[in-house]
């Protein structure tokens, strides 16, 4: 699975170093920085930072420098572009408000946040003007330095020309780079799953069966030593600063990996875990914890599915909110055209709990006598004297006075 993931980033890199430009913003003659809407801020910021139009100068004009150094200004918004291509946070100007007044509809304040997972970049309205808030200006060099804990920028500028020439807007040094850390993740990978697996067998082997750890344990060393992995190669490219477009690529397949792996690394867990409970309900004289066990099983296992669903979709950027709502919605109207079947649920949990009654028990109720046969998620099969079958639902049986005999 990892020589996959490798190559489907190096044939995005390579697919992206022959047919797309991904220089951000077209180039432009303007030389005026526009600051009337939030929309003409973000672009003035952005456009003049661009190759073909660099102009700091005018860019830093998007920020309010009421309460710094104006000489830091500049070197401030190449530090915030820096952070939304490290991050992978892709602008888009389309989605911006372009009206002067524009209203934020939470806080009814002349305020709009660029990217809601951070919250402290924003733009205000000043006058007439539109601003990077004195808080965003505030946190900047704080978040480039969470962004990049080591400054690649500090030492590029060092380097032999060659290093710096440009294809498609990418460095020399910088696919070089790509390349490099994808080849030392690969390693890491094979490195770390030799020590989770060597370590975990003898942790393991210490206190259960060597056949227990072949078949459940084992299994979760390849997934969490590559999640391991694409942690730290999102690091790592984030310190390479890519482009944006690249960056955000790798940002969407490096989020829909992360709930991936880690459901798979829950879901096998829990093997483990009926495993642990199974072995301790043969030990006890009670058979109904022997059907409750199973119970267990599948519905631990549909509640890690469902919430590594959720995970999946929150981490790649869908809003879960209306999803939540229309689950929560659906499962009320199930619930109330399944009553019965709800009812009875309930009503197995309470028998698997309250144990009134075991498999192999001669019990009477509500008319009917025999042995409990089976204790199942939605009845209770009885098999008479009469050698006839009598299945009474657990709903009913839950609240029923039961003789056993």
């Amino acid at each position: 699975m990892t020589k996959k993931i490798i190559i489907y980033c190096l044939f995005c890199l390579t697919a992206y170093l022959v047919f797309y430009s991904l220089t951000a913003y077209s180039s432009s003659s303007e030389t005026k920085a526009i600051l009337e809407s939030p929309y003409n801020s973000v672009r003035t910021h952005l456009l003049f930072l661009q190759n073909d139009n660099y102009n700091p100068k005018l860019s830093a004009k998007s920020l309010n420098t009421s309460q710094i150094n104006r000489n830091d200004a500049e070197d401030l918004a190449i530090k915030l572009k820096r952070i939304f291509d490290g991050r992978g946070l892709f602008v888009i100007l389309e989605e911006i408000p372009k009206e002067a007044n524009y209203l934020d509809t939470v806080s009814q304040e002349h305020k709009f946040v660029i990217f809601p997972e951070i919250p402290s970049i924003y733009l205000q309205k000043y006058g007439n003007k539109w601003l990077y808030s004195l808080e965003t200006v505030s946190h900047i060099n704080e978040l480039y330095k969470s962004t990049f804990p080591i400054d690649t920028f500090s030492f590029v500028d060092e380097l032999p020309e060659f290093w710096k020439y440009s294809i498609f807007s990418v460095y020399v040094w910088q696919i070089t780079g790509f390349i490099l850390a994808a080849i030392l993740s690969y390693i890491l990978y094979l490195l770390l799953y030799w020590i989770l697996g060597y370590f975990l067998e003898k942790l393991y082997l210490k206190f259960f069966k060597p056949n227990l750890y072949i078949k459940f344990i084992k299994p979760i060393s390849k997934p969490i030593s590559l999640l391991l992995v694409i942690l730290i190669f999102d690091q790592v490219v984030a310190m390479l600063s890519i482009p944006i477009k690249l960056s955000h690529i790798i940002g969407l397949i490096i989020n829909a990996l992360e709930p991936i792996l880690a459901t798979i690394i829950v879901f096998r867990l829990s093997d483990f875990v009926i495993n642990i409970l199974s072995s301790i309900a043969t030990k006890t004289k009670s058979n109904v914890d022997d059907h409750l066990v199973p119970f267990i099983s599948k519905t631990m296992k549909i509640v890690i599915v469902i919430f590594g669903v959720l995970y999946f979709f929150s981490n790649v950027g869908i809003d879960i909110t209306p999803l939540i709502a229309g689950v929560s919605i659906g499962g009320l109207a199930f619930a109330l055209a399944a009553q019965d079947t709800v009812k009875n649920l309930f009503g197995s949990l309470t028998i698997f709990t309250d144990q009134p009654f075991q498999v192999g028990d001669w019990i009477v109720v509500d008319g009917a006598e025999g042995t409990v046969e089976e204790v199942g998620i939605r009845s209770t099969r009885i098999r008479t004297f009469y050698n006839s079958l009598i299945s009474v639902p657990n709903g009913k049986l839950s609240d029923a006075k039961i003789d056993n005999m």
